[in-house]
C-alpha cells in the first residue's frame, strides 16, 4: 500500500494482458480453443477501442471519479461480486518486516512463498492458515519496499495468459520509505492512503477503506480497453477473462519473477534481443542469521544485513560452508558456496526447445514440432514468400509460424528457420565439418533427413536432403561412428532395427535388432524409445533400452557382450524416460575404460497409471557400469529425490549435472507431475555416499519437452517445456515454456577470476584447428594463480544433441599433457596430444577446455581429424 499504489497502477496497464507472444499483430485475436475473439479479446491500440470521440469523452468523464462511497462492508462486497471480481484470483501480498528490529538496509530483492514447494494457497482461508503457522517463526527487519511483491504479481499475471488479478498488500506501521518521495515527503495519494491505515482501527473499517475504489477501477478497466491497449511501440496484448482453476492448477508450482518489463515477443521476421537482467547481490551472498539461527529462515533467505555487517564479502569462510543432509539414507551434500546461479536470457525464444545443439558457430538449434500449429513466433511471410495476413485462415496455419530458431549466444537473440517437414521426436548427430546432420521426424517427416551447416553470417537454414531413410524413425537415437562421417540411427516406435547415414551402396537397407523386440513394452509404451547409445573405445557400440543393455558390432551386424540387467523394479527409456551419461575417458589408461550411468526412470505401470490422473513417484536410483573388461556389474547409488524427464550434462570439470524434469509420471502429454527445480551436482570420483551436490533451484518448471546444453563459456542453457499438443499458456498446470535460461555453475563466480585461466590460444598444425589423432599440439593461456596440490588439466568435449532426457554423442576425454612451461608475467604455454583414434573421439569440433583445480577457463573450439 502507500507509495506502492502508483506503482501498481501503472504496471497494471503493461501486465494484465496476454503473455501469448506474437511476432505479429494481429487486429482479430483468437482464443486458445478455436481461434474466436474471446469476450475480453479487444484488438484496440489505444484506450479508446474504435469508439467514437463522443463516446470516449463520455467514458472519460464517467470516470473521472472514482467511486467510493460505500457504507458497509456488504455494499462494497456486493459491488465487488456485481463487477464480475468474484470470478478472479486473489494476489495476497504480506509485509513480514519489524520497522524497529534493527537499523538495517532494505532488502527489496525477495519475495518469499507460504510452501517451501512454492505451490499457490487454495482460497484465502489456507493463506490464512499458514500465515498462523509462519509468523511466530519470523524474525525480519524493515522496511521493505514492495517492488518485488508488484513485480511477481505481474509476472503470474503473465504467465496466466492475462487473466485480472487482484493484488491486496497487507502491511503495517511504515508504508514507504523517503526514497521514494522527493526529500522525504509523501505524495498526496501516499498521504491518503496512510491517513485510511491510521483512522481504519477496526478490521471492517480498514477492509472497507481498501477494498471500496476495486469495483470502479475494474469496471473502468474493461469499459476504457484499458486491458490489452497499445501504446507506441509496445506490442499488442490480447487479455484473457478470469480463468478456472482446478485443484491441479492450485497445487502447480508458482512461476518464477522476471523482468516484467521486458517485451514478450519479439517483432516478426527481425531478431529478437532481451538483455539478461543484473544479477542481485545478495543472490552470491551467504546470510549468517540463516547460518547461526535456522530456525528464522522462512523457505528462503529475506534477513536483513545489519549494518556492522554490511561489508561482508562473498569470498568469506562462511561462504564455504558445507551441509550434509541426509535424506532418505543417502547423504546429500548442500554447499552454500557451490549452489550456482540462474539467469534470464530472453522472455520468449518464440520455439519450444524440444531439440536443442550448440554448433562450433557458438550458436544454439532449437526446433519443435511443426504439428503444434500456432507456435509463439508469428511471420509476416512464408519461407515461400507469400504474406501472412490477419484473417482467419493465416492465424491458424502452422506455415506462418516458426518451428525452429537459431540462437546467437553473444547477442541473445534469435532469428527464424524453415523447416519443410515435421521433425518432432527425432535425432540428430554433427559431422566432422560442423554439420548438424538431423534425422527422422512425424509423418511425412518421419523417414526424412536433413542438414544444419552453421555459419557466420546469420543466412544459414535446414537443407532437407533427396534421400530418405530406410525405415520411419520417431523416437529413435543417432550416433556418430568412427568411420568418416557416418552415423547410425536405432530403434524408433514400433521400428526394431537400426541403419547407417549415409548407405554405402544404393541397395543398402536396415538391420534386424532382436534386443529392441525383446526390451519392449507393449502395455507400457514401449519403454525402450529413444535408446541410450554410447560409443565405446573399442568402436562397439553400448545399447541402453528398457532395463537391459548390450554391445554391438556394427560391423559384423553382431551382438558381442549382453550385460546384466539393471537392478532395480521401473523402465529407465522412454516414456519412462531416465537419462544416460558416459563418464569422462581418461589419457591415463589410454582411454580404454568406459563407464556408463543410467540415473531415474519411472515405476512400472507409470503411463497407465498417468492416463488415470494418478501419477506414480519415479525412480531414485543411478546404476555405473564399467562396459569394457570382464567384470561388468552395475554399482548402484541413490540420487536425492526421485527424477525422470531429466538431462545429464558433463561439465568441464568432468562433474555431471542433472537437471529439468519431474519427481512423479512419466512421459507423454499431460503424464507428469511435480517438477524437479534443484539441480544436482554429481562427482563421480568422490566416494560413495558423498557424490551428489544439491545445487540452486530455479522457479521455472521444465518438464516434458525441456532441453540442455553445455555452452563454451561454461553455463548451461536451458529451454523448452511444453506437456501439451499445442502451445498453450494458461488454466494449465505446466504452461508451454518459451523463456529461456541459464545456470550458471559455482566455478563461474567472480571470487574464482584470479585461478581462472584465460585468453587461450591453439596453435595446431600449420596454424590451424584441424588436428590429427594422436599429434601433438600446443595451447597459450594466461594464469594468474594456481591452485595448490592440483594439477592443471586439460578436456575436450563433444557438444551432443539433446532431446527427450538424452544427450545423444556426448563425450569427454582428459587429454595428456606432455608438457607444462611457465613464462613471464603469468603466460603459460602446455604441448598436449590429441586423442589417438576416431574409436576414442569421432572426427568432428570439440571444446577444448583449461581446468585449474577444478576452475575451468572459456571453452575454444578445435577439430580433432584424419591427418
Amino acid at each position: 500500500m502507500g507509495g506502492s499504489i502508483s506503482k501498481r497502477r501503472r504496471s497494471r496497464q503493461r501486465s494484465a494482458s496476454n503473455f501469448l507472444p506474437r511476432y505479429q499483430q494481429p487486429h482479430f485475436p483468437q482464443s486458445q480453443d478455436n481461434g474466436s475473439v474471446g469476450h475480453y479479446g479487444y484488438s484496440s491500440q489505444s484506450y479508446s477501442g474504435g469508439r467514437a470521440p463522443e463516446q470516449v469523452k463520455s467514458l472519460d468523464r464517467k470516470y473521472l471519479r472514482i467511486g467510493d462511497d460505500y457504507k458497509s462492508l456488504k455494499q462494497v462486497t456486493d459491488a465487488l461480486a456485481k463487477a464480475g471480481l468474484e470470478s478472479s484470483n486473489l494476489i495476497v501480498g504480506f509485509d513480514f518486516t519489524k520497522s524497529n528490529e534493527w537499523t538495517a538496509s532494505t532488502h527489496d530483492q525477495e519475495v518469499f512463498c507460504f510452501y517451501p514447494d512454492e505451490r499457490f494457497c487454495h482460497g484465502f482461508e489456507e493463506v490464512l492458515e499458514r500465515y498462523r503457522e509462519l509468523v511466530p517463526q519470523l524474525k525480519l527487519a524493515g522496511p521493505t519496499s514492495f517492488a518485488p511483491v508488484i513485480e511477481m504479481a505481474i509476472t503470474i499475471v503473465e504467465q496466466s495468459g492475462g487473466q485480472y488479478h487482484v493484488l491486496v498488500i497487507i502491511a503495517d506501521g511504515q508504508v514507504t520509505r523517503s526514497v521514494d518521495t522527493e526529500h522525504g515527503q509523501l505524495s498526496a495519494q501516499e498521504k491518503k492512503t496512510v491517513e485510511a491505515i491510521v483512522k481504519a482501527r477496526k478490521e471492517t473499517e480498514f477492509a472497507l477503506s481498501a477494498l471500496m475504489e476495486i469495483p470502479s477501477q475494474y469496471k473502468a478497466t474493461l469499459e476504457l480497453n484499458i486491458l490489452g491497449a497499445r501504446r507506441g511501440k509496445d506490442i499488442d496484448r490480447t487479455p484473457l477473462p478470469p480463468p478456472l482453476y482446478g485443484a491441479a492448477s492450485f497445487n502447480s508450482p508458482k512461476t518464477s519473477r522476471q523482468n516484467s518489463f521486458r517485451p514478450s515477443a519479439p517483432s516478426s521476421r527481425h531478431d529478437v534481443s532481451t538483455n539478461p537482467p543484473a544479477t542481485s547481490a545478495s543472490d552470491n551472498q551467504v546470510c549468517p542469521i540463516c547460518l547461526t539461527d535456522p530456525k528464522d529462515m522462512a523457505f528462503g533467505c529475506g534477513h536483513q544485513a545489519p549494518s556492522k555487517m554490511s561489508c561482508y564479502k562473498k569470498d568469506s569462510p562462511l561462504n564455504q560452508i558445507t551441509i550434509t543432509l541426509n535424506i532418505n539414507g543417502v547423504n546429500v551434500r548442500s554447499s552454500e558456496g557451490r549452489k550456482g546461479q540462474w539467469q534470464l536470457l530472453l522472455n520468449n525464444t518464440g520455439v519450444v526447445g524440444m531439440h536443442v545443439a550448440l554448433t562450433y558457430k557458438d550458436t544454439v538449434i532449437m526446433f519443435d514440432q511443426t504439428g503444434a500449429g500456432q507456435s509463439g513466433y508469428r511471420l509476416r511471410r512464408r519461407f515461400n514468400g507469400s504474406r501472412c495476413t490477419i484473417n482467419h485462415h493465416d492465424l491458424l496455419d502452422s506455415t506462418c509460424y516458426a518451428h525452429s530458431v537459431e540462437y546467437d549466444i553473444s547477442a541473445n537473440k534469435v532469428r527464424p528457420l524453415r523447416l519443410d517437414t515435421d521433425p518432432w521426436c527425432s535425432s540428430a548427430s554433427f559431422l566432422s565439418n560442423g554439420t548438424l546432420l538431423q534425422t527422422g521426424g512425424f509423418e511425412k517427416g518421419a523417414k526424412r533427413v536433413r542438414f544444419y551447416r552453421p555459419c557466420g553470417n546469420h543466412q544459414c537454414d535446414w537443407i532437407q536432403s533427396k534421400k530418405t531413410l530406410s525405415d520411419e524413425r520417431w523416437y529413435a537415437s543417432s550416433q556418430i561412428l568412427p568411420e568418416h562421417n557416418r552415423v547410425v540411427v536405432v530403434g524408433g516406435r514400433r521400428v526394431f532395427t537400426y541403419e547407417f547415414v549415409p548407405k554405402t551402396s544404393p541397395g543398402e537397407k536396415s538391420f534386424d535388432l532382436p534386443f529392441l523386440h525383446q526390451t519392449n513394452d507393449r502395455d507400457g509404451g514401449g519403454n525402450n524409445l529413444y535408446p541410450f547409445l554410447h560409443l565405446s573405445s573399442d568402436g562397439n557400440l553400448f545399447v541402453f533400452a528398457n532395463r537391459d543393455s548390450i554391445l554391438l558390432n556394427l560391423r559384423r551386424n553382431r551382438v558381442i557382450k549382453t550385460f546384466p540387467r539393471i537392478p532395480g523394479e521401473g523402465s529407465r527409456n522412454y516414456p519412462s524416460s531416465g537419462s544416460s551419461v558416459m563418464l569422462p575417458l581418461d589419457h591415463r589408461d589410454n582411454f580404454q575404460k568406459v563407464e556408463v550411468m543410467v540415473c531415474g526412470g519411472s515405476s512400472i505401470g507409470a503411463l497407465e497409471a498417468a492416463r488415470k490422473g494418478r501419477f506414480l513417484e519415479g525412480l531414485r536410483s543411478c546404476g555405473r557400469m564399467v562396459i569394457t573388461g570382464n567384470n561388468n556389474k552395475w554399482e548402484m547409488e541413490y540420487m536425492p529425490k526421485p527424477r525422470l524427464l531429466h538431462d545429464m550434462l558433463i561439465l568441464p570439470t568432468g562433474n555431471i549435472l542433472i537437471i529439468n524434469g519431474a519427481k512423479h509420471g512419466c512421459a507423454g502429454y499431460e503424464n507428469a507431475r511435480n517438477a524437479s527445480l534443484e539441480p544436482y551436482l554429481y562427482s563421480p570420483n568422490k566416494k560413495l555416499g558423498k557424490r551428489f551436490t544439491m545445487l540452486k533451484s530455479t522457479k521455472i518448471a521444465r518438464m516434458y519437452h525441456s532441453s540442455a546444453t553445455l555452452l563454451s563459456d561454461g553455463r548451461v542453457l536451458v529451454a523448452g517445456g511444453n506437456p501439451h499438443g499445442r502451445y498453450i499458456f494458461h488454466n494449465v498446470a505446466y504452461p508451454t515454456e518459451l523463456r529461456l535460461q541459464a545456470f550458471v555453475p559455482h566455478y563461474m563466480e567472480s571470487r574464482y577470476h584470479n585461478w581462472r585461466p584465460s585468453n587461450m590460444t591453439i596453435y595446431g598444425g600449420g596454424g590451424s584447428h584441424a588436428i590429427g589423432y594422436g599429434k601433438e599440439f600446443r595451447v597459450e593461456f594466461f594464469l594468474e594463480k594456481r591452485m595448490q596440490n592440483n594439477e592443471v588439466g586439460f578436456s575436450a568435449y563433444a557438444p551432443p544433441f539433446t532431446t527427450h532426457s538424452f544427450a545423444m554423442n556426448q563425450r569427454m576425454l582428459k587429454l595428456r599433457c606432455k608438457s607444462l612451461d611457465r613464462k613471464g608475467g603469468g603466460w603459460v604455454v602446455a604441448v598436449l596430444e590429441a586423442p589417438p583414434s576416431p574409436n576414442v573421439a569421432p572426427s568432428g569440433y570439440y571444446l577444448l577446455t583449461v581446468v585449474n583445480g577444478g576452475i575451468p577457463s572459456m571453452s575454444q573450439w578445435v577439430q580433432f581429424a584424419h591427418a
